[in-house]
């Protein structure tokens, strides 16, 4: 029987990973832990109701649930894009939905840098996009930097996590004019 009142510690979902260990388990994850990591990204990138986030994750993933209740929790759009789509479809997107937070894999990014020359693009992106999250996979130093040449306005966000926190457990923010010294480090 339910209880006919949920609180924050109540569980929200059961998350199945087979993690770094690749051994498969499944992650009980509390609303308060999503919405926790919703309110500390909303502050720390001062995130609110005019952002656009674009997902093109698969909804199963973890990350994609971390997006959603971003959304939820800053009464944002979040736009779910059908994965990976050509760059045509991307961009058409991107300028449609004026995309202020993109969220994904390096792949999506060197998406993104196939358009840098097209200078209507990058004009039109100027308008809206602020995020550049890039987080599921390691990414090269060099991937950092020539983004940061391609949309020196946009703040890079290194994104990294593990399903048991909700989101992510750890963002390198580089905002436009900070160094890119070693962006795809974390830690020490």
């Amino acid at each position: 029987t339910l209880p006919a009142v949920s609180t924050d510690t109540d569980p929200a979902l059961i998350q199945f990973t087979s993690g770094t260990t690749g051994a498969p388990k499944g992650v009980t994850l509390s609303q308060k832990s999503f919405i926790t990591a919703a309110r500390a990204r909303q502050k720390i990138l001062k995130l609110n109701e005019n952002t656009c986030i674009l997902n093109i994750l698969r909804l199963s993933h973890s990350c994609s649930k971390s997006l959603l209740f971003d959304a939820l929790v800053l009464k944002a759009t979040l736009v779910l894009a059908k994965g990976f789509v050509p760059p045509s479809v991307f961009l058409k997107t991107l300028r449609e939905e004026k995309i202020t937070l993109i969220t994904g894999p390096p792949y999506l990014f060197y998406q993104l840098l196939k358009l840098k020359h097209r200078a209507d693009v990058v004009n039109r992106l100027r308008s809206s996009l602020r995020y550049l999250e890039i987080g599921l996979a390691g990414a090269p130093s060099a991937l950092f930097h020539d983004l940061r040449v391609a949309y020196p306005w946009t703040t890079i966000i290194n994104r990294y996590g593990v399903t048991e926190n909700a989101g992510a457990a750890w963002l390198r923010i580089l905002g436009p004019g900070d160094s890119l010294v070693r962006p795809d480090a974390f830690g020490k």
